[in-house]
């Protein structure tokens, strides 16, 4: 005779879920940048947010409240993910570059550090505008001073992005140059729903933009 076996299935309690506690911390977060890109409060105030809420929740958790308590620990992590988005969106050094960059560019001389390999880009419609260089060379540079043949050389600090009319392959990363060329801002969309540069490149820290009057740079 024979005898089959088959494994009995562990019984699942009901009402018993699988508990992701990461979950409702990365909404929450997620919540508190969102509120600060759409209404900016101070650095000092989301971090007095976060320590209150924080310290409420644990007086509330050594009473045992626990709801109460795990509502203000998701309280004090969407304050602390809108106080880091104000810190990487909104805090700025006072000698910053972006103090002398403006909407329609200005002559600026500066020396900085080369952060990110230099990328080739081409034309696709170079036939058809010829007064347009058939390539550009664009990388990001670290900022470290304004240059001035009357006066000393002023420190800045901050990140742009440098544009060349031309290929320009000697760059490379670690190199520290010197540009001359217009200083000016990111450009903004001319109609709703246009591509949003300025936007763009403020998520990557960069405020302001070096446009070189020569094609090479000056490496120091």
């Amino acid at each position: 005779m024979q005898h089959l076996f088959e494994p009995v299935a562990r019984p699942v309690a009901a009402g018993r879920f699988h508990r992701g506690p990461a979950v409702p911390v990365v909404f929450a977060v997620m919540l508190g940048v969102l509120i600060d890109r759409l209404s900016p409060l101070s650095l000092s105030t989301w971090l007095l947010v976060t320590a209150c809420a924080l310290f409420t929740g644990a007086m509330r958790f050594a009473l045992r409240r626990r709801s109460a308590s795990a509502a203000l620990l998701l309280l004090s992590w969407a304050s602390f993910g809108a106080a880091w988005h104000h810190w990487r969106w909104s805090c700025l050094a006072e000698n910053d570059l972006s103090a002398w960059a403006t909407d329609g560019g200005q002559l600026a001389r500066l020396t900085a550090k080369v952060l990110q390999a230099p990328l080739i880009l081409k034309n696709p419609d170079a036939a058809h505008t010829p007064w347009r260089a058939a390539e550009r060379t664009m990388t990001v540079i670290e900022c470290r001073a304004l240059v001035s043949d009357t006066a000393p050389p002023q420190p800045v600090s901050g990140l742009a992005r440098l544009m060349i009319e031309g290929r320009f392959d000697e760059l490379s990363i670690g190199d520290v140059i010197e540009i001359t060329g217009e200083l000016v801002r990111p450009p903004t969309p001319a109609n709703p729903g246009d591509f949003d540069s300025r936007g763009l490149l403020r998520t990557q820290g960069c405020i302001a933009s070096s446009l070189p009057s020569r094609s090479k740079p000056c490496e120091l």
